[in-house]
Protein backbone atom coordinates (compact mmCIF):
# COMPACT_ATOMS: atom_id res chain seq x y z
CA UNK A 1 0.00 0.00 0.00
CA UNK A 2 3.24 2.17 0.04
CA UNK A 3 4.21 4.45 2.76
CA UNK A 4 2.27 6.50 5.58
CA UNK A 5 0.43 9.54 3.74
CA UNK A 6 2.82 12.05 5.96
CA UNK A 7 6.38 10.17 4.93
CA UNK A 8 5.67 9.98 1.22
CA UNK A 9 7.93 12.41 -0.55
CA UNK A 10 5.67 14.32 -2.76
CA UNK A 11 2.87 16.57 -1.32
CA UNK A 12 0.52 16.27 -4.43
CA UNK A 13 0.56 14.98 -8.03
CA UNK A 14 -0.89 16.41 -11.22
CA UNK A 15 -1.23 14.39 -14.20
CA UNK A 16 -0.04 16.75 -17.52
CA UNK A 17 -2.12 13.99 -20.21
CA UNK A 18 -4.59 15.67 -21.92
CA UNK A 19 -3.42 18.89 -20.42
CA UNK A 20 -1.40 21.69 -22.16
CA UNK A 21 1.56 22.20 -19.63
CA UNK A 22 1.22 26.22 -20.86
CA UNK A 23 -2.52 26.13 -18.51
CA UNK A 24 -0.89 24.20 -15.57
CA UNK A 25 2.24 26.39 -15.47
CA UNK A 26 1.03 29.31 -13.45
CA UNK A 27 -0.75 26.99 -10.73
CA UNK A 28 2.44 24.27 -10.40
CA UNK A 29 5.23 27.30 -10.44
CA UNK A 30 3.42 29.19 -7.43
CA UNK A 31 2.78 25.28 -5.97
CA UNK A 32 6.54 24.72 -6.20
CA UNK A 33 8.38 28.12 -5.97
CA UNK A 34 6.34 30.27 -3.99
CA UNK A 35 4.25 27.67 -1.53
CA UNK A 36 7.14 25.41 -1.38
CA UNK A 37 5.09 22.48 -2.18
CA UNK A 38 6.72 19.44 -3.84
CA UNK A 39 4.94 18.16 -6.91
CA UNK A 40 5.39 14.84 -9.13
CA UNK A 41 3.93 15.59 -12.39
CA UNK A 42 4.96 13.08 -14.57
CA UNK A 43 4.43 9.43 -15.38
CA UNK A 44 6.90 7.33 -16.55
CA UNK A 45 6.69 3.56 -16.15
CA UNK A 46 8.58 2.43 -13.18
CA UNK A 47 9.21 -0.83 -14.82
CA UNK A 48 9.73 -2.23 -18.12
CA UNK A 49 6.26 -3.47 -19.01
CA UNK A 50 4.02 -0.97 -16.61
CA UNK A 51 0.85 0.21 -18.27
CA UNK A 52 0.01 3.81 -17.94
CA UNK A 53 -2.55 2.63 -15.06
CA UNK A 54 0.16 0.56 -13.07
CA UNK A 55 2.38 3.59 -13.52
CA UNK A 56 -0.27 5.79 -12.20
CA UNK A 57 -0.92 4.05 -9.35
CA UNK A 58 3.26 3.66 -8.35
CA UNK A 59 3.24 7.63 -8.55
CA UNK A 60 0.22 8.21 -6.23
CA UNK A 61 2.11 5.81 -3.71
CA UNK A 62 4.44 8.89 -3.34
CA UNK A 63 2.46 11.27 -3.11
CA UNK A 64 0.00 12.54 -0.19
CA UNK A 65 -2.44 13.97 -2.48
CA UNK A 66 -3.65 14.20 -6.04
CA UNK A 67 -4.57 17.53 -8.10
CA UNK A 68 -6.93 15.91 -10.63
CA UNK A 69 -7.26 18.67 -14.04
CA UNK A 70 -10.57 18.29 -15.09
CA UNK A 71 -11.35 18.93 -18.95
CA UNK A 72 -12.59 17.70 -22.23
CA UNK A 73 -10.48 15.77 -23.39
CA UNK A 74 -9.38 14.25 -20.01
CA UNK A 75 -13.12 13.38 -19.40
CA UNK A 76 -13.62 11.78 -23.05
CA UNK A 77 -10.70 9.98 -22.89
CA UNK A 78 -11.17 8.24 -19.33
CA UNK A 79 -8.43 9.78 -17.62
CA UNK A 80 -9.72 12.20 -15.33
CA UNK A 81 -11.67 8.75 -14.36
CA UNK A 82 -8.75 6.46 -13.71
CA UNK A 83 -6.93 9.63 -11.93
CA UNK A 84 -10.14 9.39 -9.65
CA UNK A 85 -10.42 6.22 -9.15
CA UNK A 86 -6.74 5.22 -8.02
CA UNK A 87 -7.27 8.27 -5.74
CA UNK A 88 -9.88 6.93 -4.00
CA UNK A 89 -8.13 3.72 -3.38
CA UNK A 90 -5.34 5.59 -2.00
CA UNK A 91 -8.01 7.03 0.32
CA UNK A 92 -8.97 4.00 1.29
CA UNK A 93 -5.87 2.56 2.36
CA UNK A 94 -4.89 5.49 4.05
CA UNK A 95 -7.95 6.27 5.89
CA UNK A 96 -9.09 9.76 4.14
CA UNK A 97 -5.84 11.12 5.19
CA UNK A 98 -4.75 11.38 1.42
CA UNK A 99 -6.67 14.29 -0.61
CA UNK A 100 -8.60 14.50 -4.23
CA UNK A 101 -8.72 17.79 -5.31
CA UNK A 102 -10.33 18.19 -8.80
CA UNK A 103 -9.58 21.68 -10.68
CA UNK A 104 -11.55 22.24 -13.65
CA UNK A 105 -9.46 24.27 -15.89
CA UNK A 106 -12.05 25.02 -18.97
CA UNK A 107 -15.96 25.13 -19.24
CA UNK A 108 -17.25 21.23 -19.24
CA UNK A 109 -19.86 19.77 -17.39
CA UNK A 110 -18.30 17.88 -14.09
CA UNK A 111 -19.20 13.79 -14.59
CA UNK A 112 -21.36 12.61 -11.68
CA UNK A 113 -18.45 11.09 -10.00
CA UNK A 114 -16.54 14.10 -9.34
CA UNK A 115 -20.19 15.88 -8.49
CA UNK A 116 -19.74 14.55 -4.75
CA UNK A 117 -16.30 16.14 -3.82
CA UNK A 118 -15.67 20.21 -3.86
CA UNK A 119 -13.96 21.38 -6.85
CA UNK A 120 -12.11 24.20 -7.85
CA UNK A 121 -13.29 26.51 -10.93
CA UNK A 122 -10.75 28.33 -12.37
CA UNK A 123 -12.80 29.16 -15.27
CA UNK A 124 -14.31 32.33 -13.92
CA UNK A 125 -11.47 34.00 -12.57
CA UNK A 126 -8.14 32.45 -13.20
CA UNK A 127 -6.15 30.95 -10.33
CA UNK A 128 -6.41 34.08 -7.84
CA UNK A 129 -6.15 34.16 -4.37
CA UNK A 130 -9.29 33.13 -3.69
CA UNK A 131 -8.80 29.89 -5.57
CA UNK A 132 -5.33 29.49 -4.52
CA UNK A 133 -6.77 29.48 -0.55
CA UNK A 134 -9.09 26.84 -1.87
CA UNK A 135 -6.16 24.46 -3.46
CA UNK A 136 -4.30 24.63 0.02
CA UNK A 137 -7.19 23.90 1.93
CA UNK A 138 -8.13 21.04 -0.03
CA UNK A 139 -4.33 19.69 -0.01
CA UNK A 140 -4.60 19.16 3.91
CA UNK A 141 -7.03 16.94 5.55
CA UNK A 142 -8.95 17.78 9.03
CA UNK A 143 -7.53 21.21 9.04
CA UNK A 144 -9.25 23.66 11.76
CA UNK A 145 -12.95 25.43 9.94
CA UNK A 146 -13.74 29.03 10.84
CA UNK A 147 -15.96 28.73 13.07
CA UNK A 148 -13.78 26.31 15.46
CA UNK A 149 -12.26 27.68 18.40
CA UNK A 150 -11.27 25.18 21.22
CA UNK A 151 -12.10 21.92 20.69
CA UNK A 152 -11.99 17.95 22.47
CA UNK A 153 -8.85 17.95 21.94
CA UNK A 154 -6.44 14.64 22.91
CA UNK A 155 -2.86 13.56 22.26
CA UNK A 156 -2.53 10.63 20.62
CA UNK A 157 1.01 8.86 20.80
CA UNK A 158 1.18 5.52 18.31
CA UNK A 159 3.27 3.87 16.07
CA UNK A 160 2.84 5.65 12.42
CA UNK A 161 1.73 2.75 10.34
CA UNK A 162 -1.67 2.51 9.55
CA UNK A 163 -3.59 -1.03 9.61
CA UNK A 164 -7.29 -0.98 8.30
CA UNK A 165 -8.34 -3.40 11.15
CA UNK A 166 -5.72 -2.89 13.44
CA UNK A 167 -5.86 -1.76 17.24
CA UNK A 168 -4.95 2.04 16.44
CA UNK A 169 -7.77 2.03 13.64
CA UNK A 170 -10.30 0.93 16.54
CA UNK A 171 -9.24 2.70 19.03
CA UNK A 172 -9.46 5.91 16.95
CA UNK A 173 -13.09 5.12 15.75
CA UNK A 174 -14.20 5.08 19.31
CA UNK A 175 -12.32 8.23 20.31
CA UNK A 176 -13.75 10.20 17.82
CA UNK A 177 -17.57 8.77 18.17
CA UNK A 178 -16.89 9.42 22.21
CA UNK A 179 -16.43 13.58 20.46
CA UNK A 180 -12.57 13.67 20.61
CA UNK A 181 -10.73 15.80 18.32
CA UNK A 182 -7.57 13.55 17.93
CA UNK A 183 -4.03 15.41 18.06
CA UNK A 184 -0.96 14.03 17.06
CA UNK A 185 2.97 13.69 16.43
CA UNK A 186 4.60 12.13 13.27
CA UNK A 187 7.03 15.38 12.21
CA UNK A 188 10.50 15.86 13.55
CA UNK A 189 10.61 19.10 14.34
CA UNK A 190 7.97 18.16 17.20
CA UNK A 191 10.29 15.30 18.54
CA UNK A 192 12.63 18.17 20.92
CA UNK A 193 10.60 17.89 24.56
CA UNK A 194 10.49 21.39 24.28
CA UNK A 195 8.37 22.07 20.78
CA UNK A 196 6.31 18.91 22.11
CA UNK A 197 5.74 19.99 25.64
CA UNK A 198 3.99 23.09 23.75
CA UNK A 199 2.11 20.63 21.52
CA UNK A 200 0.97 18.57 24.18
CA UNK A 201 0.07 21.44 26.36
CA UNK A 202 -2.92 22.24 24.37
CA UNK A 203 -4.94 19.06 24.63
CA UNK A 204 -7.12 18.54 27.86
CA UNK A 205 -6.11 14.61 27.73
CA UNK A 206 -3.91 11.61 26.17
CA UNK A 207 -3.72 7.90 25.22
CA UNK A 208 -0.93 5.75 23.77
CA UNK A 209 -1.57 2.60 21.58
CA UNK A 210 1.39 0.10 21.91
CA UNK A 211 1.09 -3.22 19.51
CA UNK A 212 4.18 -5.47 19.93
CA UNK A 213 6.77 -5.72 17.45
CA UNK A 214 7.59 -1.99 16.55
CA UNK A 215 11.05 -1.01 17.23
CA UNK A 216 12.91 0.42 19.91
CA UNK A 217 13.38 3.70 18.73
CA UNK A 218 9.16 4.06 17.87
CA UNK A 219 8.64 2.71 21.43
CA UNK A 220 10.62 5.35 23.13
CA UNK A 221 9.43 8.21 21.15
CA UNK A 222 5.72 7.20 22.67
CA UNK A 223 6.91 6.66 26.08
CA UNK A 224 8.76 10.16 25.66
CA UNK A 225 5.44 11.62 24.62
CA UNK A 226 3.50 10.00 27.75
CA UNK A 227 5.95 11.44 29.98
CA UNK A 228 5.61 14.58 29.20
CA UNK A 229 1.77 14.37 28.68
CA UNK A 230 1.96 13.10 32.44
CA UNK A 231 4.57 16.58 33.40
CA UNK A 232 2.00 18.83 31.71
CA UNK A 233 -1.24 17.38 33.80
CA UNK A 234 -2.94 15.40 31.61
CA UNK A 235 -5.25 12.52 32.16
CA UNK A 236 -4.14 9.83 29.64
CA UNK A 237 -4.67 6.05 29.40
CA UNK A 238 -2.93 3.44 27.36
CA UNK A 239 -3.82 0.61 25.15
CA UNK A 240 -1.22 -1.85 25.42
CA UNK A 241 -0.51 -5.52 23.66
CA UNK A 242 0.17 -7.85 26.60
CA UNK A 243 3.58 -8.46 26.44
CA UNK A 244 4.48 -4.87 25.76
CA UNK A 245 6.45 -3.52 29.29
CA UNK A 246 5.77 -0.12 30.36
CA UNK A 247 8.10 1.82 32.88
CA UNK A 248 6.70 1.64 36.11
CA UNK A 249 6.41 5.54 36.61
CA UNK A 250 4.30 5.82 33.54
CA UNK A 251 2.30 3.12 34.69
CA UNK A 252 1.67 4.57 38.17
CA UNK A 253 0.57 7.84 36.33
CA UNK A 254 -1.70 6.47 33.80
CA UNK A 255 -5.41 6.82 34.19
CA UNK A 256 -6.37 3.54 32.98
CA UNK A 257 -4.53 0.61 31.55
CA UNK A 258 -6.02 -1.50 28.60
CA UNK A 259 -3.70 -4.77 28.48
CA UNK A 260 -4.64 -7.21 25.25
CA UNK A 261 -3.86 -10.72 23.43
CA UNK A 262 -5.39 -10.47 20.26
CA UNK A 263 -8.06 -7.96 18.31
CA UNK A 264 -11.47 -9.39 19.02
CA UNK A 265 -14.86 -8.50 19.34
CA UNK A 266 -15.43 -8.22 22.80
CA UNK A 267 -12.20 -5.99 23.08
CA UNK A 268 -13.96 -2.86 21.54
CA UNK A 269 -15.99 -2.60 24.55
CA UNK A 270 -13.30 -2.70 26.57
CA UNK A 271 -11.75 0.20 24.41
CA UNK A 272 -14.92 2.29 24.97
CA UNK A 273 -15.00 1.74 28.50
CA UNK A 274 -11.31 2.99 29.19
CA UNK A 275 -12.21 6.21 26.57
CA UNK A 276 -15.16 6.80 28.64
CA UNK A 277 -13.33 7.08 31.88
CA UNK A 278 -10.68 9.99 29.99
CA UNK A 279 -13.78 11.68 28.65
CA UNK A 280 -15.12 11.97 32.10
CA UNK A 281 -11.51 13.16 33.65
CA UNK A 282 -11.14 15.26 30.26
CA UNK A 283 -9.32 18.63 31.70
CA UNK A 284 -9.33 22.36 29.61
CA UNK A 285 -6.15 22.38 28.06
CA UNK A 286 -3.07 23.70 29.77
CA UNK A 287 -2.66 26.58 27.47
CA UNK A 288 -5.05 27.85 24.35
CA UNK A 289 -2.95 27.39 21.36
CA UNK A 290 -3.24 30.02 18.30
CA UNK A 291 -1.60 31.74 15.73
CA UNK A 292 -1.76 35.80 15.90
CA UNK A 293 -2.10 37.47 12.81
CA UNK A 294 -1.21 41.45 12.98
CA UNK A 295 -2.02 43.57 9.34
CA UNK A 296 -3.92 46.38 8.08
CA UNK A 297 -7.67 45.90 9.03
CA UNK A 298 -8.68 48.85 6.45
CA UNK A 299 -11.98 47.39 4.62
CA UNK A 300 -9.89 47.49 1.46
CA UNK A 301 -8.38 44.41 2.61
CA UNK A 302 -11.13 42.84 4.58
CA UNK A 303 -11.60 40.34 1.91
CA UNK A 304 -8.09 39.26 2.25
CA UNK A 305 -7.65 39.30 5.32
CA UNK A 306 -10.53 36.54 5.71
CA UNK A 307 -9.09 34.24 3.26
CA UNK A 308 -5.69 34.48 4.41
CA UNK A 309 -6.83 33.88 8.15
CA UNK A 310 -8.94 31.08 6.69
CA UNK A 311 -6.07 29.22 5.84
CA UNK A 312 -4.02 29.95 8.38
CA UNK A 313 -6.36 27.83 10.43
CA UNK A 314 -6.73 25.33 8.38
CA UNK A 315 -2.94 24.55 7.84
CA UNK A 316 -2.10 24.70 11.40
CA UNK A 317 -4.99 23.09 12.67
CA UNK A 318 -4.68 26.11 15.47
CA UNK A 319 -7.30 29.41 15.56
CA UNK A 320 -6.11 32.60 13.73
CA UNK A 321 -6.88 35.61 16.13
CA UNK A 322 -6.70 38.99 14.61
CA UNK A 323 -7.04 42.22 16.45
CA UNK A 324 -10.50 42.83 15.46
CA UNK A 325 -11.67 39.50 17.43
CA UNK A 326 -11.05 41.72 20.65
CA UNK A 327 -14.51 42.01 21.67
CA UNK A 328 -14.74 44.35 24.75
CA UNK A 329 -13.57 47.58 25.71
CA UNK A 330 -9.65 47.27 26.79
CA UNK A 331 -8.83 46.66 23.02
CA UNK A 332 -4.63 47.64 23.31
CA UNK A 333 -4.58 45.53 26.23
CA UNK A 334 -6.45 42.44 24.92
CA UNK A 335 -4.61 42.58 21.66
CA UNK A 336 -1.18 42.79 23.71
CA UNK A 337 -2.39 39.26 25.98
CA UNK A 338 -3.22 38.09 22.98
CA UNK A 339 0.68 38.23 21.13
CA UNK A 340 2.20 37.53 24.60
CA UNK A 341 0.14 33.87 24.50
CA UNK A 342 0.55 32.85 20.79
CA UNK A 343 2.29 30.14 19.47
CA UNK A 344 3.43 32.57 16.68
CA UNK A 345 2.97 35.91 14.88
CA UNK A 346 2.50 37.21 11.49
CA UNK A 347 3.30 40.95 11.16
CA UNK A 348 2.54 42.23 8.15
CA UNK A 349 4.58 45.87 8.32
CA UNK A 350 3.84 47.12 5.11
CA UNK A 351 3.95 51.08 4.39
CA UNK A 352 5.42 50.75 8.69
CA UNK A 353 2.10 50.69 9.54
CA UNK A 354 2.08 51.64 13.12
CA UNK A 355 -0.11 49.74 14.32
CA UNK A 356 1.38 46.29 13.33
CA UNK A 357 4.55 47.67 14.35
CA UNK A 358 4.13 48.00 17.79
CA UNK A 359 2.18 44.74 18.02
CA UNK A 360 5.58 42.98 16.67
CA UNK A 361 7.37 45.11 18.81
CA UNK A 362 5.06 42.98 21.52
CA UNK A 363 6.02 39.89 20.25
CA UNK A 364 9.49 40.66 20.35
CA UNK A 365 9.50 41.46 23.93
CA UNK A 366 7.66 38.68 25.21
CA UNK A 367 9.74 36.14 23.30
CA UNK A 368 7.19 35.25 21.23
CA UNK A 369 8.45 33.59 17.86
CA UNK A 370 8.03 36.43 14.69
CA UNK A 371 7.38 36.20 11.25
CA UNK A 372 7.95 39.85 9.55
CA UNK A 373 6.31 40.47 6.33
CA UNK A 374 6.05 43.52 3.59
CA UNK A 375 4.69 44.15 0.21
CA UNK A 376 6.93 47.62 -0.02
CA UNK A 377 9.98 47.65 -2.22
CA UNK A 378 13.05 46.17 -0.24
CA UNK A 379 14.31 48.56 1.76
CA UNK A 380 15.30 48.92 5.44
CA UNK A 381 13.01 48.01 7.77
CA UNK A 382 12.27 49.98 10.94
CA UNK A 383 15.70 50.18 13.17
CA UNK A 384 14.34 47.56 15.74
CA UNK A 385 13.70 44.56 12.94
CA UNK A 386 16.73 45.39 11.00
CA UNK A 387 18.49 41.95 12.77
CA UNK A 388 15.01 40.14 11.94
CA UNK A 389 14.02 38.58 8.06
CA UNK A 390 12.06 40.42 6.48
CA UNK A 391 9.95 38.19 3.76
CA UNK A 392 9.01 40.56 0.77
CA UNK A 393 5.98 39.48 -1.29
CA UNK A 394 4.40 40.83 -4.66
CA UNK A 395 1.35 40.03 -4.93
CA UNK A 396 -1.74 38.54 -2.68
CA UNK A 397 -0.52 35.10 -4.13
CA UNK A 398 3.20 35.59 -3.36
CA UNK A 399 1.51 36.81 0.12
CA UNK A 400 0.19 33.82 0.45
CA UNK A 401 2.39 30.87 -0.59
CA UNK A 402 5.01 32.43 1.95
CA UNK A 403 2.45 32.49 4.90
CA UNK A 404 1.88 28.90 3.99
CA UNK A 405 5.74 28.39 4.68
CA UNK A 406 5.98 30.26 7.54
CA UNK A 407 2.91 28.76 9.12
CA UNK A 408 3.07 24.72 7.96
CA UNK A 409 6.13 24.19 10.57
CA UNK A 410 3.44 24.96 13.58
CA UNK A 411 0.49 22.47 11.77
CA UNK A 412 -0.90 20.24 14.50
CA UNK A 413 -1.42 16.70 12.82
CA UNK A 414 -5.36 15.90 13.27
CA UNK A 415 -5.64 12.06 12.85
Amino acid sequence: MGLPVYKRKFHSFISTINTSMEVVEKIERWLVDRAGISILHTIHPFHTGDSIDDALENALELCQSAIVLVTKSGIESGQVRREFELGLRQQALTENLFRIIPIRLEQCVLPDFLRSIPCIDLTENGFDLATASKLLIGLFPNGLVSEERQGHDIFVSHPWSYEENGIASQVFKIAKRLGFRLISNPFEQRSHPVSLKKLVSGCGGGMAIIPKGIGDKVVNKIFLEIEIQGEVGLPFIIVAESSVKIPEKIANNALSILRFDEISAGLEKQIHAVALKLQEEWITPPEYQYIFYGTDLKDEHKARNSLLQKSIQHISAMPCLMGEDIQHAQVQNGIIRMIVHAQMMIADISRENLNTCIEAGVAIGSDVPLNLLSGDDRHKPPFMFRDRQVWHYADDLDLLGIIYKLVVPYRRYIL
